[in-house]
């Protein structure tokens, strides 16, 4: 298709989309770096370049800033109303760390389409990277590690479940901190206290 329309913005994010799932990220985002240069205001390409850099497994290729950037002109572009350009947005928060930001604009994805499975699932994955986040942050204040007591939330809530995860699987991978006890603090200082 590109051989007979160089200039086809679909064919080139088509190919991108295909060389994604083969594991070629480089090529993934060249081409849709490609079929931008064509159309720079098509929001559809914009979504998938901010996808690419919001959760490329490979860390050269994600680049938070510029996910933010697209995804918001993608938003911008269709007025905050397509679930899914909502939903890259709230990736993009989340490779940059604004947790509360990224959350908000899942609950805007859900808000749009309640059904809407990518933003469940994404959900979790963001959940599960802000508790390892709090371990990270620990091992660059704490390098020497230490005894941790694991404050939840709400017993048998998935977001509370996703956050343990995280920190569990984080705290796996710095051995210098150890786990020592896990509450549930219904999210609420009084409760959290009384526990502990």
């Amino acid at each position: 298709m590109i051989e007979r329309n160089a200039r086809s913005d679909s064919a080139y994010n088509l190919r991108a989309t295909l060389r994604y799932q083969l594991g070629d990220f480089g090529g993934s985002l060249a081409d849709h770096l490609i079929a931008c240069e064509i159309d720079p205001d098509d929001p559809g390409t914009l979504n998938h370049i901010a996808w690419v850099r919001a959760t490329c497994p490979r860390d050269d290729i994600r680049d938070g800033s510029a996910a933010l950037r697209d995804a918001l002109k993608a938003c911008e572009l269709t007025n905050n109303e397509a679930p899914g350009y909502v939903d890259t947005l709230a990736a993009a928060y989340a490779e940059l760390g604004r947790f509360e930001d990224a959350l908000a604009a899942y609950a805007e994805a859900l808000r749009l389409n309640p059904t809407y499975a990518d933003a469940h699932f994404y959900l979790a994955v963001m959940l599960e990277k802000m508790g390892a986040s709090e371990v990270e942050y620990l091992a660059k204040k704490m390098p020497e590690g230490g005894n941790l007591l694991e404050i939840r939330g709400l017993a048998g809530v998935f977001v509370d479940d996703a956050i343990s995860k995280g920190i569990n699987s984080e705290a796996a991978k710095n051995p210098q901190f150890k786990i020592v006890g896990s509450v549930h603090g219904d999210w609420a200082q009084e409760v959290a206290q009384k526990a502990v």
